[in-house]
Protein backbone atom coordinates (compact mmCIF):
# COMPACT_ATOMS: atom_id res chain seq x y z
CA UNK A 1 0.00 0.00 0.00
CA UNK A 2 3.03 2.51 -0.09
CA UNK A 3 3.77 4.31 -3.19
CA UNK A 4 6.77 4.66 -4.41
CA UNK A 5 6.04 8.86 -4.56
CA UNK A 6 4.58 10.73 -1.95
CA UNK A 7 3.16 13.57 -4.86
CA UNK A 8 1.44 10.90 -6.66
CA UNK A 9 -1.18 12.77 -8.39
CA UNK A 10 -0.32 16.00 -7.77
CA UNK A 11 0.67 18.56 -10.60
CA UNK A 12 3.54 21.03 -9.57
CA UNK A 13 1.00 24.29 -11.19
CA UNK A 14 3.74 26.78 -9.91
CA UNK A 15 6.22 26.50 -11.91
CA UNK A 16 3.86 27.36 -15.24
CA UNK A 17 2.92 30.60 -13.14
CA UNK A 18 6.64 31.52 -12.22
CA UNK A 19 8.05 31.16 -16.12
CA UNK A 20 5.56 33.50 -17.44
CA UNK A 21 7.20 37.05 -17.50
CA UNK A 22 5.74 39.44 -15.30
CA UNK A 23 4.39 41.56 -18.48
CA UNK A 24 3.74 41.25 -21.54
CA UNK A 25 7.10 41.09 -24.09
CA UNK A 26 7.17 44.41 -25.66
CA UNK A 27 7.05 43.73 -30.12
CA UNK A 28 9.30 46.19 -31.84
CA UNK A 29 8.12 49.27 -32.53
CA UNK A 30 6.40 49.32 -29.86
CA UNK A 31 6.30 51.62 -26.86
CA UNK A 32 7.35 49.98 -23.51
CA UNK A 33 5.77 49.89 -20.57
CA UNK A 34 6.30 53.94 -18.39
CA UNK A 35 8.69 53.30 -15.78
CA UNK A 36 7.30 54.86 -12.39
CA UNK A 37 6.84 58.93 -12.21
CA UNK A 38 10.26 60.78 -12.13
CA UNK A 39 9.55 61.92 -8.30
CA UNK A 40 8.00 65.98 -7.60
CA UNK A 41 10.08 68.44 -6.29
CA UNK A 42 8.46 68.88 -3.10
CA UNK A 43 8.74 72.44 -0.75
CA UNK A 44 11.91 71.40 1.60
CA UNK A 45 13.82 70.40 -1.52
CA UNK A 46 13.18 73.74 -2.81
CA UNK A 47 13.59 76.01 0.54
CA UNK A 48 16.84 74.01 0.90
CA UNK A 49 18.30 74.69 -2.89
CA UNK A 50 17.35 78.25 -1.97
CA UNK A 51 19.28 78.43 1.23
CA UNK A 52 22.22 77.07 -0.09
CA UNK A 53 22.05 79.49 -2.84
CA UNK A 54 21.57 82.28 -0.26
CA UNK A 55 24.26 81.10 1.91
CA UNK A 56 27.20 80.56 -1.29
CA UNK A 57 26.15 84.49 -2.07
CA UNK A 58 26.84 85.76 1.28
CA UNK A 59 29.92 83.27 1.27
CA UNK A 60 31.34 85.41 -1.87
CA UNK A 61 30.59 88.58 -0.69
CA UNK A 62 32.15 88.24 2.39
CA UNK A 63 35.32 86.79 0.61
CA UNK A 64 35.36 89.68 -1.84
CA UNK A 65 34.88 92.13 1.16
CA UNK A 66 37.99 90.86 2.54
CA UNK A 67 40.10 91.08 -0.85
CA UNK A 68 39.14 94.12 -0.94
CA UNK A 69 40.36 94.82 2.24
CA UNK A 70 43.89 93.12 1.51
CA UNK A 71 44.05 94.83 -1.29
CA UNK A 72 43.79 98.63 0.19
CA UNK A 73 45.95 97.75 3.27
CA UNK A 74 48.88 96.58 0.74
Amino acid sequence: MCSDSLDQGRGIGYIDDMSKPPFPPVALGQIPPPKSPAPVENDRDARLKAALRANLQRRKAQARQRDAADDEQT
